[in-house]
């Protein structure tokens, strides 16, 4: 099969997991089970039934809460051998630190069904949690211990963090507990909570609440906390030399300037929310950093800093790393900060890469300010690993992203943005490829998932030509959003559209977008979309199709459910050839 049919079906594959598991149901954790319950020999009940023998309450319990302890142990293989040999102690899962031969580190492992009561707040029966005093106790939490010793720093790791998150949002999606930090907590904040007498008194042993367990972090990787109000972020400009040179079709750094300047017209959008505020501030470096403009919200000198940039000397992204950190590290933790780098090439003066990823970037991880990185023009120029090793997934925020064009440098800005602010939902586009749009004639972009509960869904339309393209966004109900829609903010500058809708229903959305001006060469778009919170959100694309030398989109107007079933199609069609292709029919 040729590579570009491989990472269509690919694409088509994901869809289709998507579609199937966004019913509510949740997503998979790979998880050991170890040992079998049976093993415990009373030391766990069905915390459903109306008597479990070790507590007098009569009472059916269901799961109300998570809690997360630390074993303040080396190695996972001795905890999981504390708790078998141990009859008054006893956990749901143990993340395990890879500290020895058996566990890897990350690794999950389940020793008490979800189902049944684990002795692990406390020892049972003489501890007040245990007994059911307060609102945290065994029958009604799941119980998680992560290897190690919470009083040593560094002691929990990013891949442990991550797997230990990736548990706990698995585990509140099962059993409906909300991913806050009310039903999330450290062990010594259920024995506080439960009987401050009593509550442990050691600051940390193997308590969390008061130790290095990075709660912000944490709760960020869940996804259990709503996307900041207040963001500042930092555009650190390539300004060196080679972003003087053309490149498809445009001097590098004024296709650069356009995207930037398109994006805080997108930033200033979304200032207009009530109860928002966003700040953005530009540095630029080539020899040295420069800083063209400390954060505001004064959206007009933010454009004509961008529009000050020129191209000259080396290329120094260490300086502008560090001027950039600068600008957001007094700020304080209720505002979400980013520092977005943009680079056609490699660092050549200034701190080496060694020296930028152990200096300025280690400091913006122990400061958790998000860092992403684009890269722009000739891959070969490019150091994408490096870039990459830049914007660190650790804090759940960080991005790399290549653009290829222009087109592709304003789409990476704004995917960075949505992903920042909420639950991301992509995958509309033109595949590439330059769509003849016929006047008057709506193309359909296809259909996107809400999930309920949601605050706010936002969606970003762009396009590639001069010319104007109308976002039209259908709610579940069939209602077109226009400005007179409750709770609805449309806007529309230059080649991007927006949508902003507070309070959106659940269900299916359809989207399509409306030529109001002529583009007989065509156009190449995209649709991008977030919600906040966040939840199981998906999007369902439609095909293009070439005839001649010619490409065109499905006919618009067509109902929703038959834009579903279209997708749904072309995702059999897609199985259908990868199997073929493979020898499988």
């Amino acid at each position: 099969m040729k590579r570009a049919n491989w990472q269509f079906v690919a694409v088509l594959l994901f869809l289709l997991c998507a579609a199937f598991t966004s019913d509510g149901s949740t997503s998979t954790v790979a998880i050991t089970q170890l040992p079998d319950p049976d093993t415990y020999r009373g030391r766990t009940c069905d915390r459903r039934s109306l008597g479990c023998p070790q507590t007098t309450h009569q009472q059916n319990y269901s799961v109300q809460y998570i809690v997360i302890h630390g074993t303040d142990g080396d190695r996972t293989d001795g905890a999981i051998t504390e708790f078998l040999t141990n009859r008054n102690k006893s956990t749901h899962y143990v993340v395990a630190n890879g500290r020895d031969p058996i566990y890897s580190e990350g690794q999950i492992i389940q020793m008490v069904q979800d189902e049944d009561t684990a002795w692990t707040l406390g020892i049972w029966p003489t501890n007040s949690v245990g007994d059911t005093t307060g609102p945290v106790h065994h029958f009604n939490s799941i119980n998680i211990e992560i290897a190690g010793r919470p009083n040593q720093a560094g002691w929990c790791t990013e891949k442990m963090y991550q797997s230990t998150a990736a548990l706990v949002r698995l585990l509140c999606q099962k059993h409906g507990v909300p991913m806050d930090r009310v039903h999330i907590l450290g062990h010594d904040e259920c024995g506080l909570m439960a009987s401050p007498k009593k509550a442990k008194a050691d600051p940390c042993g193997n308590v969390l609440g008061r130790c290095t367990f990075d709660w912000d972090l944490f709760m960020q990787l869940v996804g259990g906390v709503e996307p900041a109000a207040r963001t500042a972020t930092v555009l650190v400009m390539d300004t060196s030399g080679s972003m003087g040179y053309r490149w498809q079709g445009g001097v590098k750094i004024e296709s650069a300037k356009e995207a930037a300047l398109q994006f805080i017209y997108h930033v200033e959008q979304e200032n207009l929310t009530q109860g928002t505020e966003h700040w953005i501030g530009v540095v630029g470096f080539s020899s040295d950093a420069h800083l063209i403009l400390p954060l505001t919200n004064n959206y007009a000198k933010a454009r004509s800093a961008i529009i000050s940039l020129h191209a000259t000397n080396a290329t120094n992204l260490g300086a502008g790393l560090l001027m950039g950190l600068e600008q957001v590290s007094h700020l304080g933790g209720e505002v979400q900060r980013y520092v977005t780098i943009l680079s056609d090439g490699n660092t050549n003066t200034g701190l080496s890469k060694d020296e930028i990823l152990s200096g300025p970037v280690a400091q913006a991880h122990r400061a958790r300010i998000c860092l992403n990185t684009v890269a722009f023009g000739d891959k070969n120029d490019v150091d994408e690993d490096f870039l990459r090793r830049i914007a660190s997934p650790l804090l759940g925020c960080g991005r790399y992203e290549y653009a290829a064009t222009g087109f592709d440098l304003f789409a990476a800005y704004i995917k960075i943005r949505h992903h920042a602010l909420g639950q991301v939902i992509s995958g509309l586009s033109s595949f590439g490829r330059s769509v003849t749009p016929l006047m008057g004639q709506s193309i359909p972009l296809g259909t996107i998932s809400i999930p309920s509960d949601q605050r706010e869904l936002q969606i970003t339309l762009g396009w590639s030509e001069q010319g104007t393209l109308q976002l039209k966004l259908y709610d579940p109900s069939g209602r077109q959003v226009t400005s007179s829609y409750s709770g609805a903010r449309l806007h529309s500058s230059g080649q991007f559209a927006q949508a902003i809708v507070a309070s959106p229903q659940a269900g299916i959305w359809r989207v399509e977008a409306l030529p109001l001006t002529s583009m007989p060469q065509g156009t190449k778009y995209f649709a991008i979309g977030s919600t906040r919170p966040g939840g199981i959100a998906f999007a369902l694309p439609l095909p293009v199709f070439t005839i001649g030398d010619r490409t065109f989109a499905l006919p618009g107007n067509m109902r929703t459910w038959a834009l579903v079933l279209v997708s749904f199609v072309c995702i059999a069609v897609g199985l259908w050839q990868l199997l073929s292709d493979a020898g499988l029919l």
